[in-house]
């Protein structure tokens, strides 16, 4: 009989070093999954920051973008204009032309006509 009280305190002594190694790991682990919050949580923080100034600099890059095009249109709609202007002043010249030459023709025609009657 105290062959079998003997075993069985070696047992619970057993038990009780097992119990206490799994207690340890319990803590181990919840100290770990503290430590693996702590890291998602900043790194959460650092990827959050990071899409925030990619967000920033896309935005920024776009009102350049935007601002680029504006002054294109505005300087296209200027040369647009002065080519109008442009094309309307050299129209006159021409019809001025045309008329002045048809003038000087009509003259001609009629010089020749006056002239030869008379």
């Amino acid at each position: 009989m105290a062959e079998v009280a003997e075993r069985v305190a070696k047992l619970e002594e057993q038990f009780e070093v097992v119990n206490q190694s799994l207690i340890d790991v319990k803590a181990s682990l919840v100290r770990v999954e503290g430590q693996i919050d702590v890291g998602l949580t900043e790194m959460r923080g650092d990827m959050y920051a990071g899409l925030t100034d990619v967000r920033h600099e896309m935005r920024t890059g776009f009102a350049d973008v935007k601002q680029s095009i504006t002054r294109i249109e505005t300087r296209l709609d200027v040369g647009l204009s002065e080519g109008r202007k442009e094309t309307k002043t050299q129209f006159r010249w021409l019809m001025g032309g045309i008329g002045a030459a048809s003038l000087t023709i009509l003259a001609a025609i009629l010089s020749a006509v006056f002239t030869l009657r008379g």
